[in-house]
């Protein structure tokens, strides 16, 4: 709006104004009259609370109308003669009839108010002036903006600037000193501060102070900042600051500011309803109104307000409290029933100055309250501030509701693509979707109100539904993937994203669960592993090594398949790294060739060539080079793939051959006939491995069969849409439906007799036999008959089966064998123990005898070789030389094993001594080499080492069955294929082998590491598959190097004292050989038939006894019973334990009890003296050790 346009607007105004003042100065004897009417009307005797309420109705009217129109005192003068009617007509006893001095009292305040009234209507001439029109909407108000970032000053700016304002930016405050300061300079509309102020005054109130800013002057002021705490806001406000804003600035947020600041009139003006039962007094501040630019509809009747407010829509209600028909309070009341209405400015604009009618009116849905008489500027700044605020809410209700309504479709449109359900905050479902229910085969009625855990499944690690919880508790969204369980129980797996939704303590109150379904894509990635895992078996075995290579010039290498080592004796990566693939590796002669047919593969989509490739040793072989061009959809090159086979063996037959005659020509086609042939049945072995299916119609006709299927049977009948059952019947040479079981089953599934049918059987194919099963099911549902046969090869399990019984015969085969033995061995004792004695009776008969005790002695080993298998006992153990060990293995396999194995033995020097059994120990060696041999059918390198090793405690702690401390590693390490990975877990299982039944039992390295675990020692194994193995044995060392290895030393001529020895054998021949042996050797002998009779003869001759050899096994008191109840009775009496075989937990209970010698049975007189001797001599030498050693 123009300057000139606004002065027009106001003298219109200022006009309207004047002429409604003339009506009201005209119109005001009448109302006195209406007053004194009234009065002169009503009077104690005739009292009617009606016309009361009438009179008190035109008072309180003149005393709001007469102050608007610019006669004060006279409004005073009303206010004060409406005081007491006031008390008759609302105070406490209103509606009773007021006494005589109350009605005079009201009287006299009446004549006071006409007589003053009557008075100025010849002495003043009222005046009123309307407020100035405020800036157009289409104005363009100066902004002084200080910025001191570029960049969002050039924002600010252009925000500005759409919002209808001139910008000048200032870089500093001293372009803002400058600009306010420059002659003639135009007062800015506002001053906007974004910039830091000293730190002694970050508000910057010495420049508004200065420039006269803010408060203290006309230009508002509005500053930026950075710290958004009370403190710095109430600092700025008491600097004169016009308002804050919180750093970066927005520019639609400043623009409405400033719309404030300056009073600039919005573009759409603001909306007033005026409700009044005055007509003059509504067109005087609908005219005040319309001044400062609003849009006004006044309205006299009070019972139109709620159809105007539909019809008009205004930002602000403005209503007179006491009107006839409905007051202000009862209109407010009804409107704030209404939701539309909730939220509308209602501004009171009465006389009343009652404080508790002022609040009754404000309780009852008033916003504020104006007291009449109320000057123009005022009611202009209190509506356009209620009408600023009403847009502002509601712009914000629009935008709420415009998210709610985009969010309520977003919704709509997750529920249809997505699973959707939403939990408490115990995890108990509260909604859940269609898909949900879909998916999950859940009704809603039968999820809602279930914990989330209704769905886990056990397929997921322990802890994984833990760990979520506790992540989404935390208030953390969570993603990821879950396998649930449907209704009838089978698995499904969701992409699964958890929010959690927060209370204003950031607590979780509910979460929603939003989740993709990917049963599919796992069911393609588990297909996708196991077709990645049968092409990598089906390579790695495959004769042929196959490779890819670019189709483009030099042809580089991409990939070559691993068993290429097998052919070439080269790494794959060493040929991928050769840009010619291998060209290197091309003999001289051939290299020219290969390299000139590079090019015609791309021309010509595939070609073959046989030349000589070197090894990796250095030799060359012969190889048949088959390669294809692969092109993309588009037909362009994308690769070349070719494969190598071996052909040296036919290439050196066809040279052998090409020397011979036509007669030898012939052979030479069978021989590649023969090849053909194999090549042809190795890929009928590969398609067969997979299951047979075939889907057959009602009639038994083939509908569709899997490669496989092609080899079932005669292929003219099993071919799609011949007749399946029919093949059966002429298979069995018959027509009868009874007569083969397969036929059988599939008639009674098409028939519906049985649901499923199964059967199996075998057929010898050569000299094996197979085992197959059958499987008819039939398809569900309505329709025609369908029904799938499939034939599974079930031999592999059929083998694990006897197997497994085979390992059950050898169990029970060791559990016989060891009771013999321990039969046996109680037999040998007396002939063992009695043949010193007899040689020294009968000297002439020495050579006999020694026949005899030589025998006895190999039955004693033998005897102690089956307890070994059968229960893992021990035999004598000595300190022995690894280097001795390894040298004599050395001979052995020398003249034993294969020519094209290098044996190499390798020993460290100084290396200590370990304690153990030779035979076991020599077991242990020759099993691992013997496995070493078989996995090197082609020849290789063996070798052998032995050195010393250091365990700290860190690195023993990570390897089971170690403990820290000084070892001997004996390693034994192969050239051989290697073990796969999948397999290193299981090669130590008992009956777990690789080979086949006529060449090995699975027992090898199981009887391995049971005797290096009795040896305290531990096994560990390296492989890699084409790369070798290496089996690395730990045993404890000894303190003695093996050049100072212990020599057992032949017991010296030793005879008793006259000693007392208590012998213990539930043995009667033992028992006499025993005493027969003690008492030649000048002891004294007492003998117990078993434990129980030993503790008899102890407590007889507990004072003279100095030793006891006892038996272990024996019925009614065994050994260790015996032991256990002597010790409280003798502790210091030494014991020798014999027995043919001790576990080591019995074993360490006896080293408890001070049980430190041990004879093994059966034994000789010599090893008794000698055990005699270390427990009755003073020092101790080198025996057969303490129990369990």
């Amino acid at each position: 709006m123009t300057d000139a346009g606004a002065q027009a607007g106001h003298d219109a105004a200022a006009a309207a104004l004047a002429e409604l003042q003339r009506r009201f100065v005209a119109q005001l004897p009448s109302r006195l009259g209406s007053i004194e009417t009234l009065f002169g009307q009503l009077s104690p005797q005739r009292w009617n609370p009606a016309d009361a309420e009438a009179l008190h109705r035109v008072v309180h009217s003149l005393s709001g109308t007469a102050g608007i129109f610019g006669m004060p005192t006279l409004s005073d003068a009303a206010r004060l003669a409406e005081q007491p009617l006031t008390e008759l007509v609302r105070g406490p006893g209103a509606g009773g009839v007021p006494s005589e001095s109350a009605w005079q009292h009201v009287g006299e305040g009446l004549r006071r108010l006409v007589t003053l009234a009557r008075t100025l209507l010849g002495q003043v001439t009222p005046d009123i002036t309307p407020v100035e029109a405020p800036l157009g909407s289409d104005a363009r108000p100066c902004i002084l903006l200080v910025e001191t970032d570029v960049a969002q000053a050039d924002r600010l700016r252009q925000g500005l600037s759409d919002a209808g304002y001139r910008v000048r930016v200032l870089s500093d405050v001293a372009g803002l000193r400058e600009a306010l300061a420059a002659p003639g300079a135009v007062p800015p509309a506002a001053v906007v501060l974004d910039t830091v102020f000293p730190e002694n005054d970050p508000v910057g109130a010495a420049l508004v102070q200065e420039l006269r800013l803010g408060l203290h002057g006309r230009i508002p002021v509005v500053l930026a900042l950075t710290d958004d705490n009370l403190p710095v806001r109430l600092a700025a406000s008491r600097a004169g600051i016009s308002r804050t804003l919180t750093r970066p600035l927005d520019a639609g947020r400043l623009a409405n500011l400033l719309d404030a600041l300056t009073g600039r009139q919005p573009v759409q003006p603001y909306r007033v309803l005026l409700v009044d039962d005055d007509p003059l007094l509504l067109q005087a501040q609908a005219s005040v109104l319309r001044a400062a630019g609003m849009e006004v509809h006044s309205l006299s009747q009070p019972l139109q307000t709620l159809h105007e407010l539909d019809r008009f829509k205004p930002d602000v209600l403005l209503l007179d409290v006491y009107m006839p028909d409905a007051s202000g309070p009862e209109l407010a009341a009804a409107l704030r029933e209404r939701d539309a209405y909730l939220h509308l400015p209602v501004l009171f604009l009465s006389a009343e100055t009652d404080p508790t009618q002022q609040l009754l009116a404000l309780n009852l849905g008033g916003d504020d309250f104006l007291v009449k008489p109320v000057r123009p500027d005022h009611l202009v700044a209190a509506v356009s501030a209620r009408a600023r605020r009403a847009r502002q809410n509601s712009a914000l209700r629009e935008r709420l509701q415009t998210t709610l309504y985009e969010r309520e479709r977003e919704h709509l449109a997750l529920d249809h693509h997505a699973i959707v359900s939403i939990a408490d905050r115990r995890g108990t479902l509260i909604y859940a979707n269609d898909l949900f229910c879909q998916v999950s085969g859940y009704s809603r009625e039968e999820l809602l109100g279930q914990h989330c855990r209704i769905l886990r499944t056990h397929q997921q690690p322990g802890g994984f539904a833990r760990d979520i919880w506790r992540e989404v508790t935390s208030g953390r969204v969570w993603h990821g993937e879950i396998c649930c369980q449907r209704k009838c129980g089978s698995p499904y797996w969701v992409k699964t994203t958890i929010t959690p939704f927060l209370n204003a303590e950031g607590v979780p109150y509910q979460y929603i669960v939003i989740q993709t379904d990917i049963s599919h894509m796992k069911a393609a990635e588990a297909v996708l592993r196991a077709s990645e895992s049968r092409l990598n078996f089906l390579v790695s075995s495959s004769p042929v090594a196959i490779y890819t290579r670019k189709a483009t010039a030099p042809y580089a290498a991409v990939y070559v398949s691993p068993n290429v080592t097998q052919l070439m004796g080269l790494r794959p990566e060493d040929l991928t790294g050769d840009g010619q693939l291998g060209a290197s590796q091309v003999h001289p002669e051939d290299r020219a060739r290969v390299a000139a047919e590079l090019p015609w593969v791309v021309e010509q989509g595939s070609h073959l060539s046989e030349y000589r490739l070197r090894r990796g040793d250095g030799s060359y072989r012969w190889v048949h080079d088959q390669r294809r061009l692969v092109r993309d959809a588009a037909g362009e090159p994308v690769e070349i793939i070719g494969y190598w086979l071996d052909i040296t063996e036919r290439k050196n037959v066809e040279h052998e051959l090409s020397l011979l005659n036509q007669e030898l020509e012939q052979r030479v086609a069978q021989q590649t006939q023969t090849v053909i042939e194999s090549e042809r049945f190795a890929r009928a072995t590969l398609d067969a491995l997979s299951a047979r299916v075939v889907i057959l119609d009602g009639q038994g006709v083939v509908l569709a069969a899997n490669r496989a299927w092609t080899e079932f049977g005669d292929p003219a009948l099993v071919r799609e849409g011949a007749n399946y059952l029919a093949s059966c019947d002429h298979a069995c040479g018959t027509l009868s439906g009874d007569c083969h079981p397969v036929a059988t089953g599939i008639r009674a599934v098409i028939r519906g007799d049985q649901k499923e049918f199964l059967h199996e059987y075998s057929v010898r194919q050569e000299a094996d036999q197979h085992w197959f099963l059958c499987r008819v099911e039939r398809f569900p549902g309505e329709g025609e008959v369908r029904v799938v046969v499939s034939h599974e090869n079930i031999t592999q399990m059929k083998l694990i089966e006897r197997q497994h019984l085979r390992s059950q015969r050898l169990e029970s085969l060791g559990t016989l064998a060891g009771g013999v033995a321990h039969d046996l061995n109680n037999a040998l004792a007396p002939v063992l123990m009695g043949m010193g004695m007899l040689k020294e009776q009968y000297p002439e008969e020495a050579r006999l005898f020694e026949m005899i005790q030589g025998s006895a002695q190999r039955g004693a080993n033998m005897v102690r070789q089956l307890l070994t298998f059968a229960k893992g006992a021990e035999g004598e153990r000595a300190s022995l030389s690894p280097e001795r060990m390894l040298r004599e293995l050395e001979s052995l396999m020398n003249g034993s094993f294969p020519k094209n194995i290098r044996l190499v033995v390798e020993c460290a020097p100084d290396l200590p001594t370990v304690s153990g059994d030779a035979t076991q120990l020599h077991q242990v060696l020759l099993n691992l080499c013997v496995n070493s041999r078989d996995a090197m059918p082609e020849g290789g390198t063996l070798t052998l080492t032995a050195a010393p090793v250091e365990l700290d405690a860190a690195y023993a702690r990570s390897i089971a069955d170690a403990r820290p401390g000084r070892y001997v590693a004996l390693r034994v390490r192969d050239t051989g294929e290697g073990i796969p990975h999948e397999l290193l877990d299981r090669i130590f299982d008992p009956f777990f082998t690789t080979k086949s039944p006529d060449k090995g039992t699975g027992l090898g390295l199981s009887t391995v590491l049971g005797i290096v675990k009795s040896h305290a020692g531990f096994v560990q194994v390296y492989s890699q598959p084409g790369q070798g193995t290496t089996f690395v044995v730990y045993l404890p060392a000894e303190d003695v190097r093996s050049g100072e290895a212990a020599v057992p030393v032949a017991p010296s001529e030793f005879r008793g004292q006259g000693e007392t020895v208590l012998f213990v054998d539930d043995e009667a021949a033992v028992r006499e050989v025993g005493r027969a042996v003690l008492e030649r050797l000048n002891f004294h002998v007492v003998t117990a038939t078993d434990g129980a009779d030993g503790l008899l003869q102890v407590a007889q001759h507990r004072a003279h006894l100095r030793a006891i050899v006892t038996d272990l096994h024996m019925p009614r008191m065994d050994g260790l019973a015996f032991v256990r109840a002597l010790r409280p009775m003798l502790p210091e009496v030494a014991v020798v334990v014999a027995s043919g075989r001790m576990d080591e937990a019995m074993a360490d209970e006896f080293r408890r009890l001070g049980v430190m010698r041990r004879l093994d049975k059966p034994y000789t007189e010599a090893l008794l003296i000698r055990e005699l001797n270390l427990l009755l001599a003073p020092a101790p030498v080198g025996g057969a050790g303490a129990p369990g050693q």
